[in-house]
C-alpha cells in the first residue's frame, strides 16, 4: 500500500505520525496532505480542485460551466481523463483525486455528523476562485438566515443543492429530511466512482414504463427474476450476507488505475449515501458488495475477507516474483525453499501450516496463505509497527464490512465479520454476570449483565501509535463528559419546553458492582480499551439491536456494551456520543429513567452542534467505524422522543427545520390542528411544487389518491413512497388488485423493502393467488428473517397446499421470532402432528395454554397425540367417543374443527386513517383468519416412521445394506463357493440385524417414555383449568387407560359424565348423544372391572352403573325412546344386571 493510501486510512482510525512522502512528490499533493493532517479540510479540498481543474480543463474550452450540473459533468470528465489517459505513474495521477474525495467526505461528515457547523460555499467548485470563496460563504450564510425567517413560504434549498439531492436518491428512495452540503458528498461519490466499470445510474427510468404493455413486460421480467427455491427448505431462507437482488454487474473499481485504498474510500462513500436515504437501496447494495470484495482482494485483505488467498511464487531467468513483486538473484532450484520461508514468516502476515502446490523443480508454485493471528509473528517476535498497522487496517475493514451488512439487515453475515474483526484486534468479548446493584437504595446485590473483554494479543491500535506518543491519543473521559454537559440547548423552544424535567433518579447510570461478589474477579472489563476496541463493543450493541428477536433481555444486552464503553478512562468524542445514544434508547423505555433519557439526548444533539474544546479532526476519528446517526436522523429521534413525552411545542420547530413534513403533520394532528397543517403544506407547495414528499404529506393529511398520483408524476415515476401510500389506501378500501398493483410498482423501484413484500403477499392471499403469495412471502423472509408474521403467512400458504414439511419448517421460524402468538403455536402443533413430530406438538400445545391463559386447547390435536401414545403401547381404542360429543365440542373449546390456519395482515390496514399511517409508522399487526384448508384427520406420510429415532434408522439401514451386499455374489465365483459364503455370512448378518432391532427398540422405548411424560404434564395443566370441559376428560381417560392406570381413567370418565349432566340433555338431541355416549363409556369401564381376575372387585362399580343407567333411561324414555343410543343403554343395563346376579351367586 502506498504511503498516501496508508496514511489516509490510518488517520481516519487513529492518530498517526506525519507521513514522509518521497522527495519527488508533487508540491500540491504534499501541501494538501499537510492541510488534511491539520484538519483544514477546506484548504485541502480547494488546493486539490484547483490543481485538478488547471491540469484537466483544456484551454480549448470557450466558457466555464454555469450551472451545478454542468460543473459536475465537466469535473467528472476531468477525473476520467486524468485516470484513463495519463502517461505517467497512475498511482501519482490518482493520488490528487483521492485526496480531494477524502477532504470532501470529511467536510460532509463535519456538517452532518460530528459537527461543529462549518461555513462552506454551497457549491464546492466555488473554491476554485480564491477571491470568490468568502463571498460564496457569506451568501450562503445570508440565504440560511433568510430561509429561517421565511418559514413555509419560501424554498429553503437552492437549485444546486436540490439537484444534488436528486442525484443522491436511489431506487425511488428519498433523502431523509434536509441535509447540509449535499454537493460535497456528491463530489466525493463522483470522484471515487469515476474509475468504476459500472457506476450507479442516475438516469430516470423510461417515462413509458407506466404504459400497460410496459407494465406487463416489467412484471413478467420481475417474476422471472424472483423465481427462487422455496424459502423454508433447510434452515433459514436467506443465507446471511448474500444479496437477494441478483445482478450481472457489480461496481468494480479498476485497481490498476488507482492507488491502494481507493476501493475502501469508495465503499465508505457508498455506505454514507445509503445512510442519507430513507430506505434501503438495492443499487447501493450491489455497489457495496462489489467494493467489499475489492477491499479484500485489491487492498491485500483478501485473506481475511475470503478466509484464504493464493500467493503465486514464480522464478524465471533468475528473477523471483512473489505476488507481483520481483527480486533478482534467485535460482529456480531454491523455489520451494522460498515458498517455505514465505509460508513460515512474511513479517507475521502468514502463519505456518499453509499449503503449497507445484512440482519440485518447476518454475512456479502457489502458496495458500491463511490469515495469521494478530500479535506475534510466526517466529515468535513482535510484529512491529508495520505489522500492527496492518492488523489495525484488517480489523477496521472487517468492522466496516459488518456495519454495511447490519445496515441492510444481514445480521448473520455481520456477526461473522464482527467475530473476525475481534479476532484480528486480539480481543474476545462476551456477556457475563456479576453481582451488583442498580438503584441507590438497593442493599442486596443481584446478578447484573456486564461485558467481559479478554485480550489475546497486543492491541493493534495501541501498537500502531506507540512510536507517536500516547496510545490512541484518546481524550480523557472526564473531558468528554464535561463537553457533553456544558453544551447549550438545541434551541430556545426546546430549552423552554424542557424546563422542570429532572435527570435525577434513584436508578444508577451504570450498575455498581460488588468488588467481592461472584463474577467480579479476574477476566472482567479492562478500563484501558483503545478506540477500535470500543468501536467493536458499540458494533456488537448494534448487532444485538438489529439481529435479536424481540424479548425482554435484548435491551439489557445492548446497554451492557454501551456501559462498558462509558466506563473507559479514555475515549473518542464520537464513541462517547454513540454509547450515550445506546443508553438513551434503553432508558427511554423505562418509566423511571424516561426524563433522564430525554435530557441526555438533548445534550448529545447540542454537543454535536456546539463548538467545544474537541477539534474537528478529533471528532471525525472513527467516524466510518461507528454507526452513529447523521444530524437529521438524530434530531428526528429527539423530536419523536419529545412527541412521546407530550412536548409537542419543542418538536414542531425541529421537524420544520429538518423538512420532515410527515412528522410535522402528525404533530399538528395530535394538537387537533389538521386544517392548519394542510394549509401549511399547501403554502409550501406554492413555493416548491415539484417536491414529491410534500405531495405525499398532503395525501397523508387528506387520504386522497390524487395527491399521491401527483407526487408520482412529478417525481418522473421514481417515488416509491407515493406508490406505497397508494397501496395502503387501496388496502384500506379492500381493493386487493389495486393493492398488489401499487406494491408491484413500488417494489420494482426498490425491492429491498420487507414491509412491501409482506403486504404484497397478503394482498395475493386475499386474491387467492397463492403461487405469487408464496414468492412474495419468501422474498420477505429473505430480507427480514426475524419477521415472525411473514413466516406465519408463508406457513399458511404451505398448509393450504398440504405441504406439511415446508409448513412445519416455516412455523418453526415463526414461533422463534413471534413467541407471544397462541395462534401461531396452535398451527405449529397441528402441523407437527401431521409430520409426526409429537414432542414438538406437545410443547406447542403447552405454549398455547400458557399464552391463552388456560382458555384454549385444541382437542383434535390432543386426540391425535393420545392415539400415538396408544399405538406406542399397542392399545386399540374402540369406544363411543367418536359419536358422543356434539360437533362444536369435538376438537376444541372454541368449537373449531382443527387448528385454524391464520394469516397476519399488514399493520397499515389496522391503523388506517391514523397519524401513524400518515408517517409510514409501524404498529402491532392484527390477525385475520383464513379458512383452514387442512383436515384434522389427514395425517402426513411421515407418520409411518413414528417412534423410530435417527440412530435406529441409521442402524436399520446399515443392516439392510449388509444384507443386500451379501445376496449378490460376484460373477466369477462358483455356485458352491457362493453358497458357502452365504451360509457363513448368515449368522453374522442375523446378529447385525438383531443388534439393529434391539437398538431401534431401545431408542423407541426411550422416545415413547419421554412422550408419555410430556403428555402427562400437558394433561395435568389442562385438567387444572378445564373442570367443565367434557371432551377433554374423555381424552384424559384414554391417556390413563393407555398408560395402565384404569382407576384414574374411570375417574376421568365420571368427571365427564358429571360435566354433561347440567346441559339440558333431556331436551336437546345433540346434548343427549353426548351424555349417552359418556354414560356408555363409564358403565362399560365398570364392567371391565368385573371382568378382572379378582372376583372380589367390582361390586360397588356394578351397583353405580346399574343405578346410573336406570336413571338415564327413565328420564330419556319419553323423548328419546326410539334413539339407537337408548337401545344401546338398555342392552348395557341388561349386561350389568346379569353380571350382578353372577356376582351374588
Amino acid at each position: 500500500m502506498s504511503a498516501l493510501g496508508m496514511h489516509l486510512l490510518l488517520s481516519s482510525l487513529a492518530a498517526v505520525p506525519k507521513t514522509q512522502l518521497p522527495a519527488d512528490t508533487d508540491a500540491t499533493l504534499r501541501l494538501g496532505l499537510d492541510q488534511l493532517q491539520q484538519g483544514n479540510y477546506v484548504a485541502a479540498l480547494a488546493g486539490c480542485l484547483r490543481a485538478l481543474w488547471a491540469a484537466g480543463h483544456t484551454a480549448s474550452a470557450d466558457r466555464q460551466p454555469e450551472s451545478t450540473p454542468d460543473w459536475f459533468a465537466a469535473f467528472e470528465a476531468v477525473i476520467q481523463q486524468r485516470l484513463g489517459g495519463s502517461s505517467g505513474s497512475l498511482t501519482e495521477s490518482a493520488a490528487l483525486p483521492l485526496l480531494a474525495a477524502v477532504s470532501a467526505l470529511y467536510l460532509f461528515l463535519q456538517a452532518n455528523l460530528t459537527g461543529p457547523a462549518v461555513s462552506l460555499p454551497e457549491c464546492p467548485f466555488d473554491l476554485l476562485d480564491e477571491s470568490a470563496t468568502q463571498q460564496a460563504v457569506d451568501a450562503q450564510t445570508q440565504q440560511a438566515a433568510g430561509d429561517a425567517a421565511s418559514g413555509f413560504g419560501r424554498d429553503s434549498i437552492s437549485q444546486g443543492d436540490r439537484w444534488a439531492v436528486s442525484q443522491l436518491e436511489e431506487d425511488g428512495e428519498e433523502v431523509i429530511g434536509r441535509i447540509s452540503s449535499p454537493q460535497y458528498l456528491l463530489l466525493a461519490k463522483t470522484i471515487l466512482l469515476a474509475p468504476a466499470a459500472l457506476a450507479p445510474s442516475h438516469e430516470p427510468p423510461d417515462h413509458h414504463d407506466h404504459h400497460p404493455h410496459h407494465q406487463q413486460q416489467q412484471q413478467q421480467q420481475q417474476e422471472e427474476e424472483e423465481e427462487q427455491p422455496d424459502a423454508v427448505h433447510g434452515a433459514a431462507v436467506a443465507a446471511a450476507g448474500q444479496s437477494t437482488e441478483e445482478s450481472d454487474h457489480k461496481v468494480d473499481v479498476r485497481g490498476e488505475l488507482v492507488p491502494a485504498g481507493w476501493a475502501w474510500w469508495a465503499h465508505r462513500a457508498a455506505l454514507l449515501q445509503q445512510r442519507v436515504l430513507a430506505g434501503r437501496s438495492a443499487t447501493l447494495r450491489r455497489a457495496l458488495e462489489g467494493l467489499t470484495e475489492q477491499v479484500g482482494e485489491r487492498e491485500g485483505l483478501g485473506d481475511v475477507m475470503k478466509g484464504a488467498r493464493v500467493c503465486r511464487v514464480q522464478v524465471s531467468g533468475g528473477v523471483l516474483s512473489i505476488c507481483g513483486a520481483r527480486y533478482k538473484g534467485v535460482l529456480q532450484s531454491q523455489l520451494h525453499r522460498v515458498a517455505a520461508a514465505l509460508r513460515a514468516g512474511c513479517g507475521g502476515a502468514l502463519k505456518q501450516g499453509g499449503s503449497c502446490r507445484g512440482p519440485e523443480g518447476s518454475g512456479e508454485v502457489e502458496v495458500l496463505a491463511h490469515p495469521a493471528s494478530p500479535g506475534r509473528a510466526a517466529d515468535g517476535s513482535q510484529g512491529g509497527f508495520v505489522a500492527a498497522q496492518q492488523r489495525l487496517l484488517r480489523s477496521a475493514a472487517l468492522l466496516e464490512a459488518a456495519l454495511a451488512e447490519t445496515a441492510y439487515g444481514y445480521v448473520e453475515a455481520a456477526g461473522r465479520y464482527l467475530r473476525a474483526s475481534c479476532e484480528a484486534a486480539g480481543v474476545r468479548v462476551q456477556l457475563t454476570g456479576a453481582l451488583g446493584v442498580r438503584t441507590q437504595h438497593q442493599h442486596e446485590a443481584k446478578a447484573q449483565l456486564v461485558v467481559a473483554v479478554e485480550r489475546t494479543a497486543g492491541s493493534p491500535a495501541g501498537a500502531a501509535q506507540a512510536p507517536a506518543g500516547p496510545a490512541d491519543e484518546a481524550l480523557e473521559a472526564g473531558l468528554l463528559d464535561a463537553e457533553l454537559a456544558a453544551s447549550h440547548s438545541v434551541g430556545r423552544e426546546v430549552s423552554q419546553e424542557l424546563q422542570g424535567l429532572q435527570a435525577a433518579t434513584d436508578v444508577l447510570p451504570h450498575p455498581r458492582l460488588d468488588p467481592g461478589g461472584e463474577g467480579s474477579g479476574g477476566g472482567g472489563l479492562p478500563t484501558d480499551l483503545d478506540s477500535l476496541e470500543q468501536a467493536l463493543l458499540l458494533a456488537l450493541a448494534s448487532h444485538v439491536e438489529k439481529g435479536s428477536s424481540s424479548d425482554a433481555l435484548k435491551p439489557w444486552e445492548g446497554a451492557a456494551y454501551a456501559e462498558a464503553v462509558e466506563q473507559q478512562q479514555r475515549s473518542q468524542f464520537l464513541l462517547r456520543c454513540a454509547a450515550k445514544l445506546v443508553l438513551v434508547r434503553f432508558e427511554k423505555e423505562r418509566v423511571r429513567t424516561r426524563e433522564r433519557a430525554l435530557l441526555a439526548l438533548e445534550q448529545v444533539v447540542a454537543a454535536i452542534q456546539a463548538e467545544g474544546s474537541v477539534q474537528p479532526a478529533q471528532r471525525l476519528r472513527l467516524a466510518f467505524s461507528v454507526w452513529f446517526p447523521l444530524g437529521v436522523s438524530l434530531k428526528k429521534e429527539l423530536g419523536e422522543l419529545l412527541v412521546a413525552a407530550g412536548v409537542l411545542g419543542a418538536a414542531l420547530p425541529l421537524f420544520e427545520g429538518l423538512e420532515l413534513w410527515a412528522n410535522l403533520a402528525v404533530c399538528y394532528q395530535l394538537l387537533g390542528k389538521k386544517v392548519q397543517a394542510e394549509e401549511l403544506v399547501r403554502r409550501r407547495l406554492e413555493a416548491t411544487p415539484d417536491q414529491p414528499r410534500l405531495w405525499c404529506t398532503l395525501g397523508d393529511l387528506t387520504l386522497e389518491d390524487k395527491h399521491y398520483q401527483e407526487a408520482w408524476e412529478r417525481s418522473g415515476h421514481r417515488s416509491a413512497r407515493a406508490q406505497r401510500s397508494l397501496a395502503r389506501n387501496a388496502m384500506r378500501r379492500g381493493d386487493w388488485p389495486g393493492t398488489s398493483r401499487h406494491w408491484e410498482l413500488a417494489l420494482a423501484l426498490n425491492p429491498l423493502n420487507p414491509e412491501g413484500w409482506f403486504a404484497l403477499g397478503f394482498a395475493y392471499i386475499k386474491q387467492k393467488d397463492y403461487p405469487k403469495a408464496l414468492q412474495a412471502c419468501s422474498r420477505c423472509v429473505q430480507l427480514d428473517p426475524d419477521n415472525g408474521e411473514a413466516w406465519n403467512n408463508l406457513a399458511a400458504i404451505h398448509m393450504g397446499a398440504a405441504r406439511w414439511a415446508e409448513a412445519f419448517a416455516a412455523l418453526g421460524e415463526a414461533t422463534r421470532h413471534k413467541r407471544d402468538s397462541w395462534q401461531t403455536w396452535e398451527n405449529y402443533a397441528d402441523v407437527a402432528v401431521k409430520v409426526g413430530q409429537w414432542q414438538v406438538a406437545v410443547r406447542a400445545l403447552r405454549q398455547v395454554l400458557a399464552l391463552s391463559q388456560s382458555s384454549r386447547i385444541q382437542l383434535g390435536i390432543l386426540k391425535e397425540i393420545i392415539s400415538e401414545v396408544e399405538r406406542g403401547r399397542g392399545v386399540t381404542h374402540s369406544s363411543h367417543s367418536s359419536q358422543s360429543s356434539p360437533p362444536g365440542q369435538q376438537d376444541g373449546r372454541a368449537g373449531g374443527d382443527s387448528a385454524s390456519t391464520a394469516t397476519v395482515e399488514p399493520d397499515s390496514l389496522a391503523v388506517a386513517g391514523t397519524a401513524a399511517a400518515a408517517a409510514e409508522g409501524a404498529g402491532p399487526p392484527a390477525p385475520a383468519a383464513v379458512p383452514a384448508a387442512a383436515e384434522e384427520d389427514a395425517l402426513g406420510a411421515e407418520e409411518g416412521g413414528e417412534g423410530l429415532g435417527a440412530l435406529a434408522q441409521a442402524l436399520a439401514s446399515m443392516g439392510d445394506a449388509h444384507g443386500t451386499q451379501d445376496m449378490h455374489s460376484g460373477p466369477g465365483g462358483s455356485k458352491a463357493g457362493g453358497a458357502g459364503a452365504a451360509a457363513a455370512a448368515a449368522p453374522a448378518r442375523e446378529a447385525q440385524q438383531a443388534a439393529a432391532a434391539a437398538a431401534a427398540e431401545a431408542v423407541s422405548a426411550r422416545e415413547r417414555d419421554a412422550l408419555e411424560r410430556a403428555v402427562g404434564m400437558l394433561m395435568k395443566e389442562v385438567a387444572g383449568s378445564a373442570a367443565g370441559d367434557s371432551p377433554f376428560w374423555e381424552r384424559y381417560a384414554r391417556y390413563y387407560a393407555a398408560t395402565g392406570q384404569p382407576e384414574a381413567a374411570r375417574e376421568c370418565l365420571l368427571k365427564r359424565v358429571r360435566a354433561l349432566q347440567g346441559r339440558g340433555w333431556q331436551q336437546d338431541e345433540q346434548a343427549f348423544q353426548a351424555f349417552a355416549g359418556a354414560s356408555l363409556q363409564l358403565c362399560s369401564s365398570y364392567l371391565e372391572v368385573r371382568a378382572a381376575e379378582d372376583r372380589g372387585v367390582g361390586g360397588r362399580e356394578l351397583s353405580s352403573a346399574r343405578l346410573h343407567l336406570r336413571g338415564v333411561l327413565k328420564q330419556a324414555a319419553e323423548r328419546f325412546g326410539e334413539h339407537p343410543l337408548y337401545s344401546d343403554m338398555q342392552q348395557l343395563l341388561a349386561r350389568v344386571e346379569q353380571a350382578g346376579q353372577t356376582q351374588r351367586q
